[in-house]
């Protein structure tokens, strides 16, 4: 009797980071691993827009600051998600900031996690995403309570 193989559904990942070495680090590491695959990776989010309609990924990975005079992760994921609704996304940043979490989901991130996060969390990051949750690293969550928790300005 023949054994079936399982079929293993690899997660399409397309990376937006504008430092070339963190760049081709996540690139590696994350096609090691079986269930995820980096389609594309850019250094720049004005390029990525013009690519991403004609090989949309699952998932979009990006950096908050792509560079001076240059469209940010934010408004990167708001533009992706009017082009392509079913896109997930994760922004990755190395910037403290209370307000910064919140303001990614609003912008409509599904997962937000530092820069100085274990790599090795990352694939599990992205396929909790893709699972439907909306993974944020323990300094992220911090930070989202501590916004809401700050009194509005009346």
């Amino acid at each position: 009797m023949a054994t079936q193989k399982k079929k293993t559904t690899v997660i399409s990942i397309t990376i937006v980071e504008d430092i070339a070495e963190l760049r081709l680090l996540w690139q590696h590491y994350l096609n090691q691993q079986l269930d995820l695959g980096v389609i594309d990776a850019f250094s720049n989010a004005e390029t990525a827009l013009r690519v991403l309609p004609q090989r949309p990924p699952d998932l979009l990975l990006t950096d908050l600051d792509l560079g001076p005079d240059r469209m940010n992760g934010l408004d990167l994921i708001r533009a992706a998600k009017l082009r392509l609704p079913k896109l997930r996304a994760i922004l990755c940043t190395h910037q403290e900031c209370d307000k910064l979490p919140a303001r990614a989901f609003a912008a409509g991130a599904d997962g937000f996690l530092y820069k100085s996060d274990p790599l090795t969390d990352l694939p599990h990051k992205l396929r909790a995403v893709m699972a439907g949750e909306h993974p944020v690293s323990a300094r992220a969550a911090t930070h989202l309570v501590r916004s809401l928790q700050k009194p509005e300005p009346e």
